[in-house]
């Protein structure tokens, strides 16, 4: 199941893996608490300056320069960027200096270093603004490019400038021709991977959803899966929306016999050794995909 399946819902549920400990439960909910704050100080700012641009911009033929250098210009197409900034300059949500030495060296010996491609997510187009959300950590703060594609894959705009935050996250320009999105490091580097976006627009398709933080590890997990998914069924949960690290074959049976019973749908994200990154990226993941309806 693709990265970027919508997972409507209006309430949402989060639980911690399997086998973690209740202490690791309660720290990421703590976490989650701080950024469901944060994220509703970013979408307390108005858009009607934005919405004056775009009718000012509506009715171009073909994007005119006058178009263009309206998309280059990102603070005139994110009404909360400027908020952004400002958080960047507080450092708000950035994970610490130990933890990012701790991790440098592993971080610069990748292929291609820190400009390696980016594992996207998730692209999603909300009412002022677009979001698009990737794997890799250690990127905060740092500066890339909303990239934009047609149906038929074509770049049609120019790229626009945005900066990483928080962790896993870039705030873009909204376009309504854009069907798919990517993100690179540099202004006219070649795109590995972009993916379609999804509108943010509409009406909730479930009342309670359910949404599972990264499962990983070697043990056997469909007997608790089962127990899990049964059971909130009975308590009144419409969907349930499971992240995968890794899984046995049996467990992955199960979450595709689900998926196919649309009780389900399954986000594969890739191998990375930290528990701590799991977690931030899933609670990330988790609040622009089934939170952040705006």
């Amino acid at each position: 199941m693709s990265a970027s399946n919508d997972c409507k819902s209006l309430t949402s549920l989060t639980i911690t893996p399997l086998h973690h400990t209740y202490a690791i439960g309660i720290a990421v909910t703590i976490v989650s608490l701080y950024l469901l704050i944060a994220y509703s100080d970013l979408i307390s700012f108005s858009s009607n300056s934005l919405q004056s641009s775009m009718n000012g911009a509506a009715g171009t033929d073909e994007f005119p320069e006058a178009y263009h250098k309206f998309l280059r210009h990102i603070r005139s197409c994110v009404p909360i960027f400027n908020l952004i900034e400002r958080y960047l300059l507080l450092n708000i949500g950035y994970r610490g200096r130990r933890l990012c030495v701790q991790q440098r060296k592993r971080y610069h010996t990748r292929p291609n270093g820190p400009n390696a491609s980016l594992s996207l997510v998730g692209a999603y187009a909300y009412p002022n603004y677009s979001v698009i959300t990737f794997e890799e950590d250690q990127q905060y703060g740092r500066s890339v490019y909303c990239r934009y594609f047609n149906e038929q894959n074509i770049e049609f705009i120019e790229p626009v400038k945005s900066r990483v935050f928080p962790e896993h996250v870039v705030h873009c320009c909204r376009h309504d021709g854009a069907v798919y999105m990517g993100v690179t490091h540099r202004k006219f580097e070649e795109v590995i991977v972009h993916i379609p976006v999804l509108s943010r627009n509409g009406e909730d398709e479930y009342k309670l959803s359910f949404c599972l933080s990264p499962m990983y590890g070697n043990e056997t997990k469909w007997l608790l899966l089962v127990e899990m998914i049964e059971h909130y069924k009975l308590q009144g949960v419409e969907h349930f929306y499971l992240y995968i690290q890794t899984v046995d074959d049996y467990s992955r049976r199960l979450i595709d016999d689900y998926v196919r019973d649309g009780d389900a749908e399954a986000v594969y994200i890739s191998e990375r050794p930290q528990r701590r990154w799991r977690q931030l990226f899933g609670i990330q993941a988790w609040l622009l995909s089934y939170v952040m309806r705006v």
